[in-house]
């Protein structure tokens, strides 16, 4: 019961109630289904027969196959087919190309694609740094990447996993070699530095400077 408490989603809920219309809040019907595939997720190619075995997926047990004649997508189902990978794989693949969806909101309305220790390329004790785990996150769409900011030798920030033995970066070759060229490669949609900020006043200023000299 706790394992299945703490896989609970319940800002989905929402969702459910709003796709189930003949059983309202209850279940959703493979039509209801297909509808919400089709017009929200923007799946237009996907079949009823395709909803039908969605429904099948999550509800039905092999043994209970010959004894259904009705489907219907309970909250549980629902809920699971959201959490899982399938419901990335029903929609075109092409349309993961294509930005359709209103992008004038308020940047908190979006869930944003973001990089952890973006330069760790290994463990967070040992591992090397490195200006290519900025680049391969860049280039593969992320919008937040992460810089732990350290006072550097010669009044120079460092990037490094603080108190570690990882092995350290300067943060204007981060910025000069990495984001500057890489941000807006792969999307034109605004890049967040998240700053993890260790670093004395002295090197504080010195980071501003390299951002206005570097970005601009």
């Amino acid at each position: 019961k706790f394992y299945h408490r703490v896989l609970s989603r319940p800002m989905l809920f929402d969702v459910f109630e709003s796709i189930s219309k003949k059983y309202k809040g209850l279940a959703i019907t493979s039509l209801e289904l297909h509808k919400f595939l089709a017009e929200v997720q923007k799946n237009e190619s996907i079949t009823l027969e395709e909803c039908d075995n969605i429904i099948k997926d999550y509800e039905i047990k092999d043994t209970e196959k010959m004894e259904i004649k009705h489907l219907y997508l309970s909250w549980k189902g629902f809920q699971h087919f959201c959490m899982s990978s399938s419901l990335f794989h029903v929609r075109k693949s092409e349309m993961e190309q294509i930005v359709y969806q209103d992008m004038t909101r308020p940047l908190c309305d979006y869930f944003i694609n973001t990089s952890h220790n973006t330069y760790l390329i290994g463990n967070q004790i040992t591992s090397d740094s490195s200006i290519d785990g900025y680049i391969r996150a860049l280039t593969g769409g992320c919008r937040c990447v992460e810089l732990d900011c350290w006072d550097g030798p010669d009044g120079d920030p460092i990037i490094y996993h603080g108190w570690t033995l990882t092995s350290k970066l300067l943060l204007k070759d981060v910025l000069m070699d990495a984001i500057k060229p890489y941000s807006f490669l792969k999307s034109p949609y605004p890049v967040i530095l998240s700053i993890e900020n260790h670093c004395s006043p002295e090197q504080q200023d010195r980071m501003a400077e390299h951002m206005i000299n570097i970005l601009g």
